[in-house]
């Protein structure tokens, strides 16, 4: 029989994950390699996080949500439910609230205390106080 082993910082680096205190994971959530969840974190039933991640103090993420690999969120970071994505390279200011079904694009930027509702597309960045570049409009 072939047995699989690792040793020194590939044991620690590939298969152990870093949680923080008070983590909290629901049913069927899978955590990609070198995901670091802060303390307080919590995800919701079927969640997929990608390799990379890192998730602030006091995230709260809801059922059936998918990131890709890269993913950086700020503290306190919330998304409201299920069925959102966060492509490659995304990265969440803190107090960021997301709704229902939001899909986020390659390499968006969301500054400090932007709220999107329900079904929002964003394929390019909103800043707070600064120029994305492209207007962002209240979402209605």
């Amino acid at each position: 029989l072939k047995y699989n082993y690792a040793t020194g910082v590939n044991l620690i680096t590939k298969y152990q994950d870093i949680y923080g205190l008070g983590v909290v994971l629901g049913d069927g959530v899978v955590l990609g390699d070198g995901v670091v969840l802060g303390d307080g974190v919590v995800l919701g039933d079927g969640f997929v996080l990608g390799d990379g991640v890192v998730l602030g103090d006091g995230v709260v993420l809801g059922d059936n949500i998918m990131t890709s690999d890269g993913v950086v969120l700020g503290d306190g970071a919330f998304f409201c439910g299920g069925g959102s994505m966060l492509a490659d390279g995304v990265v969440l200011g803190d107090g960021v609230v997301l709704g229902d079904g939001v899909v986020l694009g390659d390499g968006v930027v969301l500054g400090d205390g932007v709220v999107l509702g329900d079904s929002a597309i964003e394929a390019m960045s909103a800043m707070l106080g600064g120029d994305a570049g492209l207007e962002m409009k209240p979402l209605n």
